[in-house]
């Protein structure tokens, strides 16, 4: 809903409505909206990537963190430490080999 708001916004001011200027946001509001989106965008762009089939671990680990560093709020639901991961030692040693794995192919190219 928020993406079209952004689209037809200029041209919803044009219409002299009352009833619908009454609902339109003022240019405080408008600058939490378009934060708002800007920030709906960048988890849209981590959902995305999430739903691709090459991703491993490592990278989901690292997608997750980065989202935990922009929102503080989302640790509870995504830290490597929550209820949801059944073994954290387990996926911390994955993400660890992934990580070397990595390492090695890109020093065995050069």
């Amino acid at each position: 809903m928020m993406p079209r708001f952004q689209r037809i916004k200029a041209f919803i001011t044009e219409l002299e409505i009352p009833d619908i200027d009454e609902n339109v946001p003022n240019y405080h509001e408008q600058k939490h909206v378009d934060a708002l989106c800007a920030k709906l965008q960048d988890l849209d762009s981590v959902n995305t990537a999430l739903q691709g089939d090459s991703l491993t671990i490592s990278e989901v680990r690292a997608l997750f963190d980065e989202v935990i560093e922009n929102f503080r709020h989302t640790e509870t639901r995504l830290s490597s430490s929550v209820k949801i991961v059944r073994d954290p030692a387990f996926e911390s040693g994955i993400v660890k080999k992934e990580t070397e794995y990595v390492v090695w192919l890109f020093k065995a190219k050069n």
